[in-house]
């Protein structure tokens, strides 16, 4: 959590149309900036299935309403598939760009699908808060990169190994989501840290969210296991407002 990359999103102006030449028209007032945000999980494990849907807010940040159906689209098929209503099934391991489109606008949302351990063969990794939910931090979190940023939150993680296989840790991602269940921001870095078996790793955490009262964090781990398994860990914690 040493830095934060601001995601782009894709703004429509409607605006309107010039007179005939002869005489004056007025222009026809513009409509509300349309933004639309697909909300849903950035990790789905194989096999497994997850829904996702589209807001929208004005230029104002009010919700649109009445909004039509939406049209589905996904770009790695043979990775994730999208029906109507925004119900996706994991195919297989990867990554896929899933896009939702309405009434001309649209909006895309990166999706992974990875492995996960359901087996005693391979490494699993468990994990947990303390506290959980966590509590509003009264005390800013110390260090550069939280400075200025209200609210923060502070906690202690643990990750647990509990199969008895090593792992590996290659890739870790932090995801921070806002209380609409937006993803604010997320940053990846590569890794080289071995979990033995039955190992128990605990550390201290704090989180910010950009100004948003609640949300949630997500922290992903993927790497290999001692047997040679390509897994993925996923740890979420849900974030409740300042007291």
């Amino acid at each position: 959590m040493r830095g934060q990359l601001l995601l782009g999103l894709l703004v429509v102006l409607v605006s309107a149309c010039s007179g005939n030449g002869r005489s004056p028209v007025s222009p026809t007032p513009a409509q509300p900036t349309a933004v639309l945000l697909i909300v849903g999980p950035s990790v789905v494990p194989t096999g497994s299935s997850a829904t996702y849907v589209v807001t929208g807010r004005g230029a104002d940040g009010t919700p649109i309403t009445n909004l039509t159906p939406v049209t589905w689209t996904t770009d790695n098929p043979s990775v994730a598939t999208i029906a109507d209503r925004g119900r996706l099934t994991a195919q297989g391991p990867g990554t896929a760009t899933i896009t939702a489109t309405l009434e001309g606008r649209s909006a895309t949302r990166f999706v992974r699908v990875a492995v996960h351990s359901d087996n005693t063969g391979g490494a699993k990794l468990v994990f947990s808060y303390e506290p959980d939910p966590v509590p509003g931090s009264r005390t800013p979190c110390s260090g550069a990169y939280w400075r200025g940023q209200t609210p923060t939150w502070s906690n202690v993680e643990t990750i647990k190994e509990t199969q008895g296989v090593g792992f590996t840790l290659k890739m870790l991602t932090y995801n921070f989501y806002n209380q609409d269940g937006v993803l604010t921001s997320t940053i990846s870095f590569p890794e080289n840290h071995y979990f033995p078996p039955y190992d128990e790793h605990v550390e201290d955490g704090c989180m910010a969210l950009g100004g948003s009262p609640s949300g949630s964090f997500e922290e992903i781990l993927e790497g290999v296991d001692d047997n040679g398994n390509r897994l993925t860990f996923v740890g979420q914690l849900r974030l409740v407002p300042v007291p």
